[in-house]
């Protein structure tokens, strides 16, 4: 009896590690981080996955909360800023720019993280006339760890459109003249007979 429970309970370790590691049974993980300032709430996403990649599009995805309702965005002053060393990338004043998509209290734009390193994201917001809420600023640290593939390495035939067709004229005539050396031959023997 005693060797079944140990073999029962070695069975059921080994399916709990495999169900864990093929995250069927892993508790889900969120990267989005949140600051508060002055009562207000921004979380802040990273679209994809909150972790972009260096020289590809990234959407950053701003949700702001006011104690415990949803910030109209309409009734805020708001800006955005991406930032690396000192050195400001992006500035987006919402009310003013194209790129900006706002949807009640959420703010979305694109941005491509020029390089791995680590990027402050600032957001600030004033009311506007008639507005209840306190003017705020957060500055969230985004750090960029991962760097597009390198490109698959191109053959040397498909670097050079020129010289694929100069390869082709070269075969072209290789297999002449041996269609031609094939059929003197076969003549020459068949006189020769």
């Amino acid at each position: 009896m005693r060797k079944k429970t140990g073999k029962l309970l070695a069975a059921l370790v080994s399916l709990a590690a495999f169900a864990a590691a093929a995250g069927i049974i892993a508790p889900s993980a969120s990267a989005h981080t949140t600051e508060t300032n002055a009562g207000t709430s921004v979380l802040l996403h990273v679209d994809p996955d909150d972790d972009p990649i260096a020289a590809q599009p990234a959407n950053i995805i701003l949700i702001y909360q006011n104690g415990t309702s949803t910030l109209d965005l309409s009734t805020c002053q708001c800006a955005a800023s991406v930032e690396q060393n000192g050195q400001t990338l992006l500035s987006e004043d919402f009310s003013s720019s194209i790129d900006v998509a706002i949807a009640g209290g959420s703010a979305e734009f694109p941005f491509t993280f020029p390089a791995k390193g680590v990027y402050e994201i600032t957001v600030e917001g004033k009311p506007k006339a008639g507005a209840a809420f306190e003017p705020f600023s957060v500055t969230f640290d985004q750090r960029v760890d991962r760097a597009a593939p390198a490109p698959a390495a191109i053959p040397w035939w498909k670097r050079f459109p020129e010289t694929r067709s100069l390869n082709i004229a070269i075969a072209f005539i290789v297999l002449a003249l041996a269609a031609f050396f094939v059929y003197r031959d076969a003549r020459r023997r068949k006189f020769n007979k």
